[in-house]
C-alpha cells in the first residue's frame, strides 16, 4: 500500500464516526431513509421463464424469417416476369409465309380445313424478327357453318391486348391430350352464338373466337381437336 493510500484511509477513519453516534445525531432521518434504502438494497430473485415461452418465441422468429424469405423470392420472381413480358408496342405484323403455315399445321393439323376470309398474318418482335404469333381468320363448313379466328401464340411472354377475355373460362375439356377451356360469350356482330376458346399445345397457346350459325359448338370441338 502506498504512502498516499495509507494517509487517505487514516483520514477517512478519522472523519467517519461510528454508526451508533451517527444514528443518535440523525435519528430523525432514519424513518425516511430506511424504506428507500431497504428497497434499493433488496435482492430480487430471478424468475425463470417456462420452457414453452422460449419455444414459442423461437417458432415466431422462424415463421417471420420464412415469411420474409418467401416475400423477397416472390417479389424477385414477379420482377423477372414483368421484365420479360411485352405487348403490342413491341411487335409488328407481316404476311404469313409458306414455312409459317406449315408450322401452324404441325401444331393443329385441322387448320388446313379453314377457308381463309383474309390473308393470314404473323406477328414478330421488332428487335430480332422472332416469331411471336400467327393469326388465321376464316370459315369452316360442316353440319354447322363456323366463323373462326385463331391466334396462335408461340412466345409465352407476349401479352394479348384482350387477354382478360380469355381468363377463367367456365368450361374445361381434354381432347387428344389437349387442354381446352371455353365459354359462350353472347353473340357476334351477325347475331350468331360466339365462343371464346383457349387450347394449350406443346409449342403454342391458341386463342380462338368461334361463331356458329346453328349453335353446334361441340361439333367444332370434335372437328378441330379429335381428328
Amino acid at each position: 500500500m502506498g504512502k498516499f493510500e495509507r494517509a487517505y484511509r487514516k483520514k477517512f477513519k478519522q472523519q467517519a464516526p461510528p454508526f451508533g453516534e451517527w444514528s443518535d445525531e440523525h435519528g430523525d432521518r432514519l424513518p425516511q431513509i430506511a424504506p428507500q434504502d431497504a428497497a434499493q438494497g433488496a435482492v430480487c430473485a430471478k424468475r425463470r421463464l417456462p420452457a414453452w415461452i422460449w419455444v414459442a418465441a423461437g417458432g415466431v422468429l422462424l415463421l417471420l424469417a420464412l415469411t420474409s424469405a418467401y416475400l423477397l423470392h416472390n417479389r424477385s420472381q414477379t420482377g423477372e416476369i414483368s421484365d420479360l413480358t411485352f405487348g403490342e408496342e413491341s411487335v409488328i405484323t407481316k404476311l404469313l409465309e409458306e414455312g409459317d403455315m406449315q408450322r401452324c399445321e404441325s401444331v393443329i393439323p385441322t387448320l388446313s380445313q379453314i377457308l381463309p376470309s383474309q390473308p393470314p398474318t404473323k406477328t414478330v418482335l421488332i428487335k430480332d424478327d422472332s416469331l411471336v404469333m400467327i393469326n388465321i381468320a376464316g370459315t369452316l363448313s360442316a353440319t354447322d357453318y363456323y366463323f373462326i379466328n385463331a391466334r396462335m401464340v408461340f412466345n409465352r411472354y407476349f401479352l394479348l391486348a384482350d387477354i382478360e377475355q380469355y381468363n377463367d373460362l367456365d368450361n374445361q375439356i381434354r381432347i387428344n391430350g389437349i387442354d381446352i377451356s371455353y365459354e359462350a360469350k353472347g353473340t357476334d356482330l351477325n347475331g350468331f352464338d360466339e365462343y371464346y376458346v383457349v387450347s394449350e399445345h406443346k409449342d403454342a397457346t391458341v386463342y380462338w373466337t368461334v361463331s356458329s350459325m346453328f349453335g353446334q359448338f361441340d361439333e367444332w370441338l370434335q372437328l378441330t381437336f379429335a381428328a
